[in-house]
C-alpha cells in the first residue's frame, strides 16, 4: 500500500530523533516505500533551536 510523500512536523521529527517506538514503526514504514523524509526549513530552524537551547552538541552533529 502506497501512502503517498507527506511533509513531517517539527512533532513528528522530535518524535523520532527521539526514538519513540510508536512513532518509530510508522516512520520505518514510511522510508520503505517513500525512501526518505522530507521536513521544510521551519521544521529544521525549531529542532536545531530546541537542540541549542538544550546544548545537545552531540545530537546537533548527527543532524
Amino acid at each position: 500500500m502506497t501512502t503517498g510523500q507527506a511533509v513531517l512536523d517539527t512533532d513528528t521529527l522530535s518524535a523520532i530523533l527521539r526514538q519513540n517506538p510508536n512513532v518509530l514503526l510508522n516512520a520505518r514504514q514510511y522510508l520503505v516505500e517513500n525512501r526518505k523524509f522530507t521536513f521544510s526549513i521551519i521544521t529544521r530552524y525549531e529542532i536545531l533551536r530546541g537542540l541549542k537551547s538544550k546544548a545537545a552538541t552531540a545530537q546537533i552533529n548527527r543532524i
